[in-house]
């Protein structure tokens, strides 16, 4: 199926942000830039070139920050706010709930990467719309690491290089890891594939500051420490 850009397009924004967390304690509320970490992903949101923003949510309390910051709201059920719910559930949930066409674009936005640039956001989306023959972008921090792979502690063996063959750093393949930061994808690759990011997937690169994930107390100090 080849995607058609058509100018009333909707652009949803989509943070998911459940009320329990392992690591810290209602994590998505937690402290941040003088706001929470959801609602200051919602004020990046509602800053990008995303035309309505949602959060999915089980806690009222997030509910009702999410509402005082200006976001739309979708309850999602018990059996999706668990530790095991995958992402990748909340967003199917999320386009069968939210008004949505199969030539809209959902964007995620996760709560847990507060220092991704509102401009990386818009490249996400930019890239997505004038780019008819993929189907999602991500964010990802590109490197040109020699890396290693194991399946115990004891035993390492080279990834995409060998022992004797030892390649200029800049000559190795151009690689990089997912920051969570941003997923923007066709509802209808969404709703094909059900999974947040259907092939064919292009990238923008972030900086080590934007990948910053919040996932321990310490992860957060450090956030809101370069957001001072």
């Amino acid at each position: 199926m080849v995607f058609q850009y058509i100018s009333h397009m909707k652009i949803i924004g989509l943070i998911p942000a459940r009320g329990g967390s392992k690591g810290i304690p209602k994590k998505n509320l937690a402290p941040i830039a003088g706001s929470t970490l959801v609602g200051h992903k919602i004020s990046q949101a509602l800053s990008s070139k995303c035309t309505e923003v949602w959060v999915s949510t089980d806690s009222d309390e997030i509910r009702d920050e999410s509402i005082s910051k200006g976001s739309r709201v979708l309850i999602r059920p018990e059996e999706l706010s668990t530790d095991e719910s995958s992402t990748e559930s909340v967003l199917v949930h999320a386009i069968e709930n939210i008004p949505c066409s199969l030539n809209d674009i959902f964007v995620l936005l996760q709560a847990t990467s507060p220092l991704i640039q509102v401009s990386s956001i818009n490249l996400c989306i930019s890239k997505l719309v004038e780019n008819t023959e993929i189907n999602s972008v991500i964010t990802v921090r590109e490197a040109h690491p020699f890396m290693w792979t194991t399946r115990d502690d004891l035993n390492w063996d080279p990834l995409g290089h060998s022992r004797l063959w030892r390649p200029r750093r800049q000559d190795l393949e151009r690689s990089g890891w997912e920051t969570g930061g941003c997923y923007a994808a066709r509802v209808f690759a969404i709703g094909k594939e059900g999974i947040r990011s259907p092939s064919p997937t292009a990238t923008v690169g972030v900086t080590f500051i934007e990948s910053i994930d919040v996932d321990t107390s310490e992860d957060l100090e450090l956030a809101r420490s370069l957001l001072r």
